[in-house]
């Protein structure tokens, strides 16, 4: 049964992303986009793709580094792969993320990392990851706030949520009474699963015992890797569109980066709800809607389809020697 379900929603999944490419290509003129295609720059498009291997780097730069800091060693290219392999987990089990975290957990333990130390890693990379994303978005908002693309109003509404979020992620991970109020919570919510609440406890518990021991002087270490990270997938969209032969707006590329990320993030599922949300994000913040569905479309095969295939190759290749 739960087999079947999967399958559902895979096809279910398909269904949307067919449906809003068909919306996207209702408004767009397909000769001019089969000419945009025809005419990519490929050195630019490999480099495209050499950067989007540069974010996993740095994301297993990331892991390696939270490890390290608790006086942990593990391979830096078993950690390249389950960030890969990361990615696959999250699309092709739907969960806000948490699959592609709980992949990294059972990687770091098959690796025999201890559990509160693979719980530490889980926890700062979640915390983490979300900081530096609010830095960047309060970026982008004030860029359309300079230019008046938004209403003010709606982007001061879209920053107090995002602040609020990150003032109780904040006190959650640093403070006991946070704690106490983040356990209560997940209790309530597991209630229903008695296996999944003791587990989903077991290692909220194994990572505040970790936390002790991290070195908070290394925070700035995981903030340098989490910003080559954004960094890296910047570059990749700005290579996609030099391979286009566009030279975008650095506001504009990050804002539509922004918009993308933010839709997509609330979305249960992100396949097409990110490529009509990068299309429309760029195509509102002026660029040519051709150009903008024909970079959303590239970049995806690029950070996405391309790194699918590889992900779930690799995520049967780590499932197989945890065997």
């Amino acid at each position: 049964m739960k087999k079947i379900k999967k399958w559902q929603e895979i096809i279910f999944a398909l269904f949307i992303l067919i449906f809003i490419l068909i919306i996207l290509f209702r408004f767009a003129e397909i000769k001019e986009i089969t000419l945009l295609i025809k005419q990519v720059n490929y050195f630019w498009f490999v480099i495209a793709i050499i950067l989007q291997f540069a974010v996993f780097a740095a994301l297993a730069g990331l892991y390696k580094s939270i490890l390290f800091s608790v006086k942990d060693k593990i391979s830096f290219f078993y950690l390249f792969k389950t960030a890969i392999a990361m990615l696959f987990v999250d699309h092709a089990m739907p969960s806000f993320s948490a699959s592609g975290n709980v992949l990294l957990y059972y990687a770091a333990r098959k690796a025999k990392i201890k559990k509160d130390k693979s719980a530490l890693v889980i926890g700062l990379n979640i915390f983490i990851n979300f900081l530096f994303f609010f830095i960047i978005l309060i970026f982008g908002l004030s860029y359309l706030l300079i230019t008046q693309k938004f209403d003010s109003w709606i982007l001061f509404f879209i920053i107090v949520i995002f602040l609020i979020c990150f003032i109780l992620m904040n006190r959650i991970i640093w403070t006991k009474t946070g704690r106490c109020h983040f356990e209560s919570v997940l209790s309530w919510l597991t209630h229903k699963f008695p296996k999944a609440k003791k587990r989903t406890l077991a290692i909220l518990s194994n990572f505040y015992n970790a936390k002790k021991e991290f070195n908070k002087k290394r925070f700035f270490l995981l903030f340098f890797y989490v910003f080559l990270v954004y960094l890296f997938k910047i570059l990749v969209i700005t290579a996609i569109f030099l391979s286009l032969g566009y030279l975008i707006n650095f506001g504009i590329l990050i804002v539509g980066y922004i918009i993308a990320t933010a839709l997509s993030l609330a979305s249960y599922i992100r396949i097409g709800v990110y490529e009509a949300s990068m299309t429309l994000g760029y195509s509102i913040m002026g660029i040519p809607y051709n150009l903008a569905l024909t970079a959303t479309l590239l970049y995806r095969a690029v950070s996405f389809w391309l790194m699918m295939l590889i992900g779930l190759i690799l995520f049967r290749n780590i499932i197989k020697k945890n065997k």
